[in-house]
């Protein structure tokens, strides 16, 4: 069967990480068949990791253009990703794109409803979806086995920075840049991983504090309440500021309590519903006695960009829906507006009525009054900023 040409937009450090599986021969059935970036000099390094043969633009539209390419992968700043990829589909190119889909809401739909137009396949590199262990808590939760949602948490704060990082190109921690800090940066997987598994909360109040840990103008701590349609709540923490800090997932459900911890998954069993136990309890002050059960699974063999990569090929071929498509991205961007709306209004606001004309001019207004940096043209090495959550 004919190998896929893949095209990749934007060659900073996750753009490079991908070519790297790819001209690796990680991800059978895809092959590298061009870059595109603005800095010529930066696709250079193509020659080292074995792809003199790689085409090279510095305009991604003249790669979209012909056949060249088959499928194109999305790795540019995020207010570059709308455009990119309604582009794609334009030119009838399958899209892969990196987190976040988009910036606003409205037109993470529009990139959803170009790709059913174009008739392309539309996922997005939620790699956080291959991790084996979360993958068991999703199966458990669809099971309901273990009954309803009554709680979430979710302590996502594994994703400290030091002020180089921000400092290292001129678009990261700027409105202008990336129309967001962690919540649209480093945390746009654990909020995906919160929607996948307990859907879009109906109700959101949040705290967003900007620059509170660094000289940067986007918010890098963050704290959600939500409040789901069952009555279940949730809380979602997150920041850039925390050392060693917190990857973890906890979900109380009316038969026991799931927790994922730094890749492990464990179950505490009730013996009797909270319910059931509330209700029927006649002695004060106990409560339903529990057995914890280890259920990590094995590891994966390759990491989850890869996993991610060689799901979008199956899709390709097969026309099989991806582990994450548009429709997952789009769910994950209203949920990111609503908790970054809800900070700057100061009240609640429900995901599924977004106000996304009001998001649109308050973040606006924010990038009309983000400062220029300097542009250093350095490329940081990303590897280690993969496992966590």
């Amino acid at each position: 069967m004919k190998d896929i040409a893949l095209g990749i937009v934007g060659f900073g450090g996750i753009g490079i990480e991908h070519a790297k599986n790819v001209l690796s021969g990680k991800v059978p059935g895809l092959r590298l068949a061009a870059v595109a970036n603005r800095t010529r000099s930066r696709m250079d390094l193509l020659d080292d990791l074995g792809g003199e043969g790689v085409e090279r633009f510095t305009d991604y539209k003249d790669m979209l253009r012909g056949n060249l390419i088959d499928a194109v992968l999305i790795a540019t700043p995020h207010p570059a990703h709308f455009a990119q990829g309604m582009d794609a589909f334009e030119a009838g190119k399958h899209v892969l794109m990196e987190k976040p889909a988009c910036l606003e809401s409205d037109e993470a739909r529009m990139l959803v409803r170009a790709s059913i137009e174009a008739k392309r396949v539309y996922a997005m590199m939620f790699n956080k979806r291959a991790d084996p262990a979360l993958r068991a808590m999703k199966e458990l939760l669809l099971s309901a086995n273990l009954g309803a949602v009554r709680r979430l948490n979710c302590i996502s704060t594994g994703w400290f920075r030091a002020q180089c990082y921000y400092d290292s190109c001129a678009w990261r921690g700027t409105w202008s840049g990336e129309g967001g800090g962690v919540l649209v940066n480093q945390a746009a997987h654990t909020i995906d991983t919160i929607v996948w598994l307990a859907g879009l909360p109906v109700s959101v109040h949040a705290h967003c504090h900007e620059g509170k840990w660094h000289d940067i103008e986007v918010e890098d701590d963050v704290t959600a309440y939500m409040e789901y349609e069952n009555g279940a709540t949730g809380v979602f923490v997150s920041t850039t500021g925390d050392a060693p800090g917190i990857q973890r997932i906890d979900i109380t459900l009316e038969g026991g309590t799931l927790l994922y911890e730094d890749g492990k998954l464990t179950l505490k069993r009730l013996e009797s519903t909270l319910s059931q136990f509330t209700r029927e309890y006649r002695s004060g002050y106990g409560q339903p006695s529990h057995e914890s059960l280890d259920l990590t699974p094995r590891e994966a063999e390759v990491s989850g960009h890869i996993i991610i990569m060689r799901d979008f090929v199956e899709a390709i071929r097969s026309a099989s829906r991806p582990i994450a498509d548009g429709a997952d991205g789009y769910r994950q961007v209203l949920l990111s507006n609503s908790i970054h709306l809800s900070s700057w209004l100061g009240k609640s606001v429900q995901p599924l009525n977004l106000d996304w004309e009001l998001y649109k001019k308050m973040l606006g207004e924010k990038i009309a009054s983000s400062r220029p940096k300097a542009q250093t043209g350095k490329v940081l090495d990303t590897s280690s900023a993969f496992k966590t959550l």
